[in-house]
């Protein structure tokens, strides 16, 4: 069959109208699935709290911060969790974390490669593992890695389901560090994090 048929009025396809609907029809609904976004798997966390507990002249300080963001990839097991020096608060201690003005509104990020398939397929209600995190901030340059304890409860581990409980601890070296935050507090500082997940598409 000829592609195409010469007629008195120039050039016509040699296809009926129905064919010809039905055509565009399914090439419309081809790019649609071609052009329509992936979906992306994630963690969403519903509370989130960091602790971090230090020590000067023998006297024990404790500061809080519940205004972290915590994200944690359900596919490839990225981490980050993101926190402001200003939103730490200790009720036992009413003065702030960072006396210094200069270092006020400072962004610190803690990044690292969670065992999401572990996580995932854990079959007991409680499950420890080690991660190694990076502290980083660009004004102070900073990059310190911190060893994490992180143990991992699932409450339904044979009745299915994403949600999980973490819990974190982590020792920062202070003398290695040098935080402002930290001039004249012994050298280890504890970091705990805590948060819940359950694995959501969107």
């Amino acid at each position: 069959m000829k592609l195409l048929n010469k007629y008195k009025d120039g050039l016509s396809l040699p296809f009926k109208t129905s064919t010809m609907r039905t055509y565009i029809f399914l090439l419309l609904i081809s790019f649609a699935f071609v052009t329509a976004p992936a979906q992306t798997v994630r963690y969403q966390t519903y509370t989130a709290v960091m602790k971090i507990s230090a020590t000067k002249d023998g006297q024990q300080f404790q500061w809080e911060n519940k205004k972290i963001s915590v994200v944690l990839d359900y596919k490839t097991g990225n981490f980050t969790c993101r926190l402001k020096n200003t939103d730490f608060y200790d009720p036992g201690h009413p003065q702030n974390f960072e006396t210094d003005t200069v270092l006020n509104q400072l962004e610190y990020t803690l990044s690292g490669i969670f065992p999401i398939r572990d996580i995932i397929h854990q079959q007991t209600i409680r499950q420890d593992y080690k991660v190694e995190l990076q502290l980083t901030n660009q004004e102070l340059m900073l990059n310190q890695t911190i060893l994490f304890d992180m143990n991992i409860m699932r409450p339904n581990p044979s009745g299915g389901g994403n949600y999980r409980v973490f819990t974190m601890e982590g020792k920062l070296n202070n003398a290695e560090t040098g935080l402002p935050a930290f001039r004249k507090f012994n050298d280890e500082i504890t970091i705990r994090l805590g948060f819940n997940g359950y694995a959501v598409t969107n």
